[in-house]
């Protein structure tokens, strides 16, 4: 894959096509205006190697998600049996994996 210079004309198009971040390579290059510009504009060049905070922000949702229907799942069975099975918490985690 080859260089991608990003300029104030390339933060302008992201900006245009809806973008509000962009992961950079190791190999991109941004120019003094081009990174100014994303800034003023609000759009965030993410360092290479770095998560975006929107997979992170994904990533977080996803296991309070998984969390809460868990405890639903955990919450249901114990209603329906009157008691808390043995290891009940261990096979709900395998069943939702």
């Amino acid at each position: 894959m080859g260089r991608k210079v990003i300029t104030k004309a390339t933060v302008n198009e992201m900006l245009e096509a809806g973008q509000r971040e962009y992961q950079l390579t190791d190999s991109d290059i941004v120019t003094a205006l081009g990174k100014e510009y994303a800034q003023e504009r609000g759009l965030r060049l993410i360092p290479a190697g770095s998560a975006p905070a929107a997979a992170a922000a994904s990533t977080a949702a996803a296991q309070a998600g998984a969390e809460a229907t868990a405890a639903e799942i955990r919450s249901r069975i114990v209603e329906a049996l009157g008691y808390e099975p043995e290891g009940l918490d261990g096979a709900i985690r395998r069943g939702l994996q």
